[in-house]
């Protein structure tokens, strides 16, 4: 394996890219995740990468109706499972997650794309604790997945949308004030 895995990459308009690789041995390893539905009422349910203990892995914070996504009745923006060309990302409002695939291993990185943006400079990657680490002071999850882990939370996934309800999910969000 590598000594960094890139992770996050974009060209600025200063022309200046953005690259950042982080070494696989900072990941948090995650043996099992699953993918938990949450009922946003007019948003439909949402979906989140967790571990047993109930650690957030990976996000989709800006992703309505999954359970559609996943039934293939709205087009996905979700990680193919099977990760083609080895990875996939996303950003949107000021959220970014990046999924690469590196032999039998699936790495995840989630963090904020705004507060990257601001850095100065390249930014300096630090470890503050195993699965936590800093990119000159903007915190990133980064954790690590067997691919058959993966694999096994997305067959279970889609095949709990298929029955229309989600499951593993939370109660409904309680509506704002």
């Amino acid at each position: 394996m590598s000594d960094v895995i890139p992770v996050f990459e974009i060209g600025r308009a200063d022309d200046v890219d953005l690259a950042v690789a982080l070494p696989p041995s900072w990941a948090v390893q995650r043996d099992h995740v699953s993918v938990v539905f949450e009922d946003w009422d007019v948003c439909g349910w949402h979906a989140m990468l967790k571990s047993p203990e109930g650690d957030r892995v990976l996000s989709f914070p800006w992703y309505d109706h999954v359970d559609k996504m996943l039934r293939g009745e709205l087009p996905s923006e979700l990680p193919d499972p099977s990760l083609p060309g080895g990875g996939w990302d996303d950003l949107e409002q000021g959220w970014w997650a990046s999924v690469r695939a590196v032999g039998d291993a699936v790495f995840i990185a989630e963090t904020n794309f705004d507060g990257l943006l601001d850095v100065r400079g390249t930014p300096v990657a630090s470890l503050r604790q195993q699965g936590e680490v800093e990119l000159s002071g903007v915190p990133v999850i980064w954790s690590r997945v067997p691919r058959l882990a993966w694999d096994e939370a997305w067959s279970a996934a889609r095949a709990s949308c298929a029955t229309g309800t989600p499951a593993p999910s939370r109660a409904p969000r309680a509506a704002e004030a």
